[in-house]
């Protein structure tokens, strides 16, 4: 890499984080940008990139997808590299929809949530960390029909972003070929949400999934369970099992099955967990308890420094862009990611279970 004059070394990184930190989805963001400064805190510790800080600028979208197009105009404005997962389908709509990316040269690590949609075609900067929906609707479909599920209803909060997933996966996998799926749109008038759970709940139904935004399905599962319904239930990896708690009480969370892009951030197995667990000790220490969100937020600035270390021409959009593919396959401490075929990262996939404490049991 070329020696860069002092005044340059003296400059920092400057790196945006855009979230919905007002709003339903602000717990999300606020775990997503304390995994962040988790790691940004560690790698400044340890010099950051060639001898300049790294800075994480946060702005709040207040989940409006408006109000995120004027906040990355706002990123752009000062300086950032890269964003860091932006949240909601507003957000991926206005970076992709509303060509936000192609009027910019940032670069995108990790988005939520990975609907198709945001993938296929895609953006050549918008990289994904995290598995995507398909991938995981395919597991959880794999799951039921293991256990013998013949029939399942789909809850989908948005049929335009979620309907071709679901049918993908379905039609992908030949070990599910016997389950039958039924789709709704979730309703969002909870009277009309209430209703089409007391249908699903007296219907012949064996199973559900509900797929869309963390309160979105929160409201589906404690809808269905209030219902009566007590057959298998699963959610995507968005739902954070103390949202589910807070919202439905431990009756309506436990047993929910949750697919997981993410190995359990309250693990003990893999350098990545002792990596994120000291950062988060030392950054966040108030914080007990550790979600996935946390750990994505970490890996996003994580795979981003990584990139920016790597990146040949300095700081900058275009040589990070390279990095992520050069780099590729990135071993994170036991998680593994890999641009060198797409901008897909990771196919990693498990399921946790919501136990009697609102604990998730991998």
């Amino acid at each position: 890499m070329t020696s860069l004059p002092s005044a340059a070394l003296a400059q920092a990184i400057r790196l945006a984080h855009i979230g919905p930190f007002t709003g339903p989805a602000a717990n999300d963001a606020r775990d997503l940008n304390a995994g962040m400064q988790a790691y940004l805190a560690q790698a400044n510790a340890q010099g950051g990139v060639g001898g300049r800080k790294l800075e994480l600028l946060t702005l709040d979208d207040r989940y409006d997808r408006a109000v995120f197009s004027q906040q990355f105009a706002q990123a752009q404005a000062q300086g950032a590299v890269a964003l860091l997962s932006p949240l909601g389908l507003g957000a991926l709509r206005a970076l992709l929809e509303d060509q936000l990316l192609d009027r910019s040269d940032m670069v995108v690590v990790n988005a939520v949530p990975g609907a198709t949609p945001f993938r296929s075609p895609g953006h050549s900067r918008l990289f994904h960390l995290r598995a995507s929906d398909r991938q995981q609707i395919e597991i959880v479909l794999r799951q039921a029909a293991s256990i013998g599920v013949r029939r399942m209803t789909v809850l989908v909060q948005d049929l335009r972003a979620g309907e071709a997933d679901v049918k993908g996966a379905h039609a992908s996998r030949s070990d599910t070929g016997s389950l039958a799926l039924t789709l709704h749109e979730t309703p969002e008038n909870p009277d009309e949400l209430a209703k089409l759970a007391q249908r699903i709940s007296d219907s012949d139904t064996e199973a559900a999934l509900v797929i869309g935004s963390p309160p979105n399905m929160a409201r589906a599962v404690t809808a269905l369970r209030k219902a009566g319904m007590r057959r298998h239930l699963y959610a995507l990896s968005y739902l954070p099992p103390a949202l589910l708690t807070q919202m439905g009480g431990s009756d309506a969370a436990r047993g929910v099955a949750i697919a997981q892009t993410y190995p359990n951030p309250m693990g003990r197995t893999m350098p990545l967990h002792r990596e994120f667990q000291a950062a988060m000790r030392a950054s966040a220490p108030a914080i007990a308890a550790y979600s996935s969100f946390h750990l994505e937020g970490y890996l996003s600035a994580r795979v981003a420094v990584e990139s920016l270390r790597r990146a040949q021409g300095g700081a900058q959009s275009a040589a990070m862009e390279a990095a992520l593919r050069r780099m590729s396959p990135l071993d994170l401490g036991g998680f593994r990611v890999d641009f060198s075929r797409s901008n897909a990262g990771s196919p990693y996939v498990d399921i946790g279970v919501v136990d009697a404490r609102g604990r998730l049991i991998y």
